[in-house]
């Protein structure tokens, strides 16, 4: 939820993210959001559970350069009916994984900020805002990514293009390394069975978890594998609802069950494919099964799989 703090006799934009919190791939941003009758019941019930939707700069880059601007308008209105209860996240899984590390090293639990949050989104959505009453702002959010600066455009593609470049990378490798990769997990998973052991990075985890079950898939190159790998990782991790493309769902509820045969101390997002199926789902899913899970306790810290 985003809100206006004091810091230093100036009124600061913050956020928090509150449970029940759901994170939309632009498949499913915009199936929502240009159905009224979808966008009114996910409304409705985030508002009355105090939930959030999670917003990534994944989200608005590819609402740069739109020649529809209706696409964006139906966004926007969707976004202004549950404004301020939204919240910008960063899913670099490289910039989220070295905050992590560093909020671990203590084995306390993370205290202000989570890691996955956006300071560049925080502070270009406060740079719309207009006076200090947090009014929505007049050229709205999506709609104003598309006539972006070049400069925002250049550092939005950018994320895009580490995650391209990271994804490629991780699914290149040899067989050997693969094997190795393996056997290192089999040996974390042995060590985390231990009382007080915790993961040092748990999207690191699910990145790595992710990327070997996709490299199981016959075919399994896509040209939108690396940015549908992008929104999936970071917000099944933080977010209690994913809604993705129909494969990269289906990884990330295989992840979230071998998780659970396994005892892993994680809690990975459910996750919904971006059909009309899977929207009822998540709609039900919200409304009747969600439960507030309890944060884990402090423990001993365990590097999981260690992704270059």
């Amino acid at each position: 939820m985003l809100l206006l703090r004091p810091v230093d006799a100036r009124l600061q934009l913050a956020q928090a993210m509150e449970r029940p919190s759901v994170y939309l791939d632009h498949c499913g941003l915009r199936r929502i959001s240009e159905d009224p009758v979808l966008a009114q019941r996910l409304t409705e019930l985030l508002q009355a559970r105090s939930g959030t939707l999670v917003i990534s700069e994944a989200n608005l880059f590819e609402f740069t350069g739109l020649t529809d601007l209706g696409q964006a308008e139906f966004a926007d209105a969707f976004l202004r009916s549950l404004y301020p209860r939204l919240y910008m996240m960063d899913v670099r899984i490289l910039d989220v994984r070295a905050r992590e590390n560093a909020l671990t090293e203590s084995c306390l639990p993370p205290l202000g900020a989570l890691p996955c949050e956006s300071q560049y989104l925080i502070g270009l959505f406060g740079s719309l805002l207009r006076g200090d009453q947090m009014l929505w702002p007049a050229e709205g959010f999506f709609r104003n990514a598309a006539s972006v600066t070049d400069e925002v455009r250049r550092a939005l593609a950018e994320t895009r293009r580490q995650g391209a470049q990271y994804f490629e990378q991780m699914t290149s490798r040899s067989e050997q390394e693969l094997a190795e990769e393996r056997a290192l997990g089999r040996k974390h998973l042995k060590m985390l069975k231990k009382p007080g052991m915790r993961i040092r990075s748990q999207s690191n985890m699910l990145a790595s978890r992710l990327l070997t079950e996709y490299m199981k898939l016959k075919p399994r190159r896509d040209p939108n594998d690396a940015s549908d790998f992008t929104h999936a990782t970071v917000p099944a991790v933080y977010c209690d609802a994913v809604v993705l493309d129909s494969k990269w769902a289906d990884l990330v509820d295989r992840a979230r069950r071998r998780f659970a045969e396994e005892k892993v101390p994680i809690r990975i997002a459910r996750a919904f494919p971006a059909s009309p199926r899977g929207l009822q789902a998540l709609m039900t899913y919200l409304e009747r099964d969600f439960q507030q899970l309890p944060a884990l306790p402090p423990g001993v810290v365990v590097e999981m799989l260690s992704l270059p």
